[in-house]
């Protein structure tokens, strides 16, 4: 399954990236600042117009963030 995980960059999220990585999803972590461990998006979650694009693809959604 595709997942997209918001937040990957914190430790909470990170971990889920990860966890879902090794049980075979597609993960891409969607972050403030990109790492070089899964693929990633950079952007703000606040950004209406580029989440609603980014879940347009379908897929699973884990939201881990602090606003």
């Amino acid at each position: 399954m595709r997942i997209i995980v918001f937040g990957a960059n914190g430790m909470a999220g990170h971990m889920v990236a990860l966890y879902l990585q090794e049980q075979g999803h597609e993960v891409t972590g969607f972050v403030k600042r990109k790492n070089d461990m899964f693929l990633c998006i950079e952007g703000n979650a606040m950004d209406t117009k580029l989440v609603k694009e980014i879940l347009a693809g379908g897929g699973g959604v884990e939201s881990i963030t602090t606003i």
